[in-house]
């Protein structure tokens, strides 16, 4: 009876130790990874897309800037932390055509191989000037609250026409499947890919949540 008792408690420190271990990392979760988004942005990610269209600008003396910040990363109960970070590249300009300001947002999960993709995206790029095929909402583009720089119409997507090819070559495995530093798949897989992926983040955590109600409705609390 004694032995039974010493093995009977010494299995439930045991259980006691497991289950406070793993009920301490939840806990630790709820408190350490909080939503951070501004709106719910990813089921509107195609509806925001369809209303989009392709544009020419001229690009030229724009600043750019690169930050991080964090997201809700995914709970994992083998994780004593699961927080993520997202890089954020944002390229301000002004376009003399429409007199407006715009800016090419770009995100990248931090620490990943889409991150060294950033000197990629403006490939071609010069200060002086350089004209590009950018991916903008309509209704943004007609709203004449945007354009300014303190409000610049978003730029999901674009490309330098004249130097697509090497660009994409500088973002793809170039044949090679074995090599995980680049984007396996066509040149329209990978406009799809980032298009989404940038609208994603643009719409989560850039647009205020007053924009976001005028062009979705009202949002769930």
């Amino acid at each position: 009876m004694k032995n039974f008792l010493k093995y009977g408690a010494i299995g439930a420190l045991g259980i006691g130790l497991f289950f406070g271990k793993y009920l301490g990392r939840w806990i630790v979760n709820i408190i350490d990874n909080p939503d951070t988004r501004v709106n719910n942005g990813k089921p509107y990610v195609k509806k925001y897309l369809s209303s989009c269209d392709t544009i020419r600008l001229f690009m030229k003396d724009y600043s750019k800037k690169s930050e991080d910040f964090e997201v809700q990363g995914v709970f994992n109960l083998s994780k004593d932390e699961n927080s993520a970070y997202i890089d954020k590249w944002a390229s301000l300009f002004y376009d003399n055509r429409s007199k407006k300001y715009f800016c090419c947002y770009y995100f990248f999960p931090s620490l990943s191989f889409f991150s060294k993709m950033y000197g990629s995206f403006l490939y071609g790029i010069d200060q002086k000037g350089t004209d590009i095929l950018a991916t903008v909402n309509k209704n943004e583009l007609s709203d004449a609250t945007y354009g300014t720089k303190e409000k610049p119409i978003p730029i999901v997507y674009y490309i330098v026409p004249e130097k697509m090819n090497n660009f994409f070559d500088s973002v793809t495995d170039s044949g090679n499947h074995n090599d995980k530093s680049g984007f396996h798949g066509t040149e329209i897989e990978f406009k799809t890919f980032m298009s989404e992926y940038n609208t994603r983040y643009y719409l989560s955590y850039v647009k205020s949540k007053a924009d976001f109600e005028k062009m979705f409705g009202k949002q769930p609390d």
